[in-house]
């Protein structure tokens, strides 16, 4: 653990599992096998004072948000201004084809708060979507106080980004600058106009959340949880780094955000919610092997600072004859996982698929993965369930499919990637 001047603070793991879906691999090489990391958060340290949160509301004004959408947005930012405590700090910044500073970044005090009710009630709505512009001065807003602190920006949008910086892998790249400084960027995507791929990659980059509102009435709850989770957090930054020992080749399931750092595979999960519980999958492919030997991988979990949050787990894949490979007992947990995410993966290409009207290869996605998984489900009902899944949904992504069926389908797919909820909430050990 690295040293500092502060005492260093508790684990936030309550716990901390890794399981193999099979131990033995094939002499000749190409062996695919995955290993799941299981973590638990810990609950809120008792007695401990909560980080400060530091939060910008950047809200789109664009022409499309006349009316009810921006009416509604409005009072959502007052709901989640509310929960705010003494010691947080807020800013307001809206967007359209330039950006503006409707409240500077002050402290959450009872007069600013009765001030952002007023400033909402006078929003108009203005031009085009230049979201990028909007975020920087939101993030800018927060950035300098950040500190200790939490500094989140969450940014609302129901239409393309048509104006200023575009390129979604420009907008990526400096959402996760801003996370490597300590600003966390979330997204809140409204109605069927928003891009639902740029704003979960950025928010996948800026290490916050992404949330769907099909509806205006549901801003108030998505703006309330990006707080309500904020004020939650028992741990910053959090990282799985899973390293070879020697040779073997690592990759993360469900598009998580990840790095190779030269010697390690660094997947970024975020900062983690008291009694927060989620996992990562990831596949290793083994090389050419003796007999009787064994590769092995490290897996480690690390905070914002580096610091080692539980001890470093090995796993070992042992090299046996075929006939050991083939009959070897299987982990079912790790495989259902494995089913899903695969799963998952083909469902998020058969929705851009289907939008582009290529529907014979959006069918033929989930196919693949029906009879992949069915060709080792047996009996358990959990993959046999998947596969029906699968073909269903071929029957379904065969043909035209409504603009907004698509944005549920991918946002389903994609909290279920990053162990959330079905609304986009962090998933709690004491849910039902």
């Amino acid at each position: 653990m690295k040293s500092n001047d502060r005492d260093p603070l508790p684990s936030p793991l309550a716990a901390y599992t890794v399981d193999v879906d099979r131990e033995f691999v094939r002499c000749g090489g190409g062996s695919r096998r995955h290993l799941r990391v299981s973590l638990q958060a810990a609950p809120a340290p008792a007695g401990r004072p909560r980080p400060l949160l530091r939060i910008a509301f950047v809200v789109d004004r664009s022409g499309s948000m006349s009316g009810t959408p921006l009416a509604l947005a409005g009072r959502a930012v007052c709901e989640a201004v509310s929960l705010l405590e003494a010691g947080d700090a807020f800013a307001l910044v809206t967007f359209e084809n330039e950006c503006e500073v409707v409240m500077p970044f002050g402290a959450a005090s009872a007069e600013r708060k009765h001030e952002a009710q007023e400033r909402c009630r006078a929003l108009v709505t203005g031009g085009s979507t230049n979201l990028g512009v909007g975020w920087a001065e939101g993030c800018a807003q927060v950035a300098a106080s950040a500190g200790d602190a939490l500094a989140r920006v969450l940014v609302l949008t129901d239409g393309q980004v048509n104006v200023g910086e575009t390129r979604p892998a420009t907008l990526c790249e400096h959402a996760r600058v801003l996370r490597g400084k300590g600003v966390t960027t979330s997204c809140l995507g409204l109605g069927e106009g928003f891009n639902e791929a740029l704003l979960g990659a950025m928010a996948d980059a800026g290490g916050g959340r992404f949330y769907f509102a099909a509806r205006p009435e549901e801003l108030i709850e998505h703006m309330r949880a990006e707080v309500l989770e904020g004020l939650d957090v028992v741990g910053r930054g959090i990282a799985i780094e899973v390293r070879p020992h020697d040779r073997g080749r690592v990759e993360v399931l469900g598009g998580l955000e990840s790095a190779w750092s030269g010697t390690a595979l660094r997947v970024e999960l975020g900062d983690l919610v008291a009694r927060q519980s989620l996992d990562a999958v990831f596949a290793v492919v083994l090389p050419t092997g003796e007999l009787g030997g064994a590769r092995a991988f490290d897996v480690t979990i690390v905070d914002r600072d580096g610091n080692a949050c539980a001890p470093v787990q090995t796993v070992r894949f042992v090299y046996a004859p075929g006939d050991v490979v083939d009959r070897q007992p299987r982990t079912v947990s790790v495989e259902r996982r494995v089913a899903r995410l695969y799963a998952n993966e083909a469902r998020i290409a058969a929705v851009a698929l289907n939008r582009a009207r290529r529907y014979p290869e959006a069918q033929a996605k989930l196919i693949a993965v029906a009879e992949r998984v069915a060709a080792y489900a047996g009996n358990d009902p959990e993959m046999n369930a998947i596969v029906r899944e699968m073909r269903r949904g071929a029957e379904e992504f065969g043909r035209a499919v409504e603009e907004m069926a698509l944005k549920q389908a991918h946002s389903e797919v994609f909290f279920s990637s990053r162990s959330k909820s079905a609304r986009g909430r962090s998933t709690r050990e004491d849910d039902t």
